[in-house]
């Protein structure tokens, strides 16, 4: 049985970021259920290197008890009509200062949302109300079936970004009850995190995976990261001939938002 903080990781990030926030099932002190405290200040897995036997067999010891201690408390949840849910560490932070942020938005189990064009409309809503009343510029942006890339900055831009994932999954989960969309709203029901006892539905994974932007070279990058996601699916032969993206607006073409393109 896979650790409650491994399955946790699992379930909320693709698959390159899983070697992040797993420990190595090498590690003679990761046999069992790992307490997040065991990661601040070491980066996964180093915390047990070189531990001496003695401090093996005493962890073994506390690792049963605490994993039985875990097996009771997660039947006490149960009887409760609680699921239990342990939050997986993140090394993804919004700068304090005014930078541009590469960030990725996904949606739960990777469902294809976005394969209807109502719900993509209230995405490119939602960003054209960013732009003109709460002054975050977009440099570019795709969006996939299942999630989309961005890149932003502005004032506040974490606030922003918070505003932006609470409106569109409100408003997408209303239009999915018009639109009859029942299978949608019963995978989004099944894959809801467990902790999130106040909702019936969740539509986006937690978190934005904001990566801070310092240089030009860094910027390229990650426009034409954004742009060529079609191409790499197969989708397009070239980056322009997706419609939901901004790669048509840095070939001097009509897009459907606007984008700082003059950034350089």
């Amino acid at each position: 049985r896979a650790p409650a903080l491994e399955r946790t990781a699992w379930r909320l990030l693709p698959p390159h970021d899983l070697q992040c926030t797993t420990t190595p099932s090498h590690n003679v002190l990761s046999s069992t259920n790992i307490p997040t405290h065991a990661f601040q200040g070491s980066s996964p897995g180093t915390h047990c290197l070189e531990a001496p036997a003695s401090a093996v067999f005493h962890n073994n010891q506390t690792q049963e008890a605490g994993a039985s201690e875990a097996v009771r408390s997660e039947a006490r949840a149960s009887e409760r009509g609680v699921r239990h849910f342990t939050m997986a560490r993140t090394r993804y932070r919004f700068s304090s200062e005014q930078r541009p942020h590469f960030l990725t938005n996904t949606i739960v189990a990777w469902l294809p949302v976005f394969s209807y064009p109502d719900y993509a409309n209230i995405i490119l809503d939602s960003w054209r109300f960013l732009q003109s009343k709460r002054d975050i510029t977009i440099l570019a942006w795709v969006i996939m079936e299942n999630h989309l890339h961005w890149i932003a900055t502005g004032p506040e831009l974490a606030k922003r970004v918070g505003e932006f994932k609470s409106y569109t999954a409100k408003t997408i989960l209303e239009k999915m009850k018009q639109n009859n969309a029942s299978i949608l709203l019963q995978e989004l029901e099944y894959y809801k995190l467990r902790h999130r006892v106040d909702q019936t539905y969740q539509l986006w994974q937690e978190g934005s995976h904001p990566k801070v932007i310092e240089c030009d070279e860094v910027c390229w990058q990650k426009v034409e990261y954004t742009h060529n996601n079609p191409l790499r699916r197969g989708f397009v032969d070239q980056p322009e001939h997706w419609r939901y993206s901004s790669a048509r607006s840095y070939m001097g073409m009509p897009g459907l938002i606007d984008v700082c393109r003059d950034w350089r």
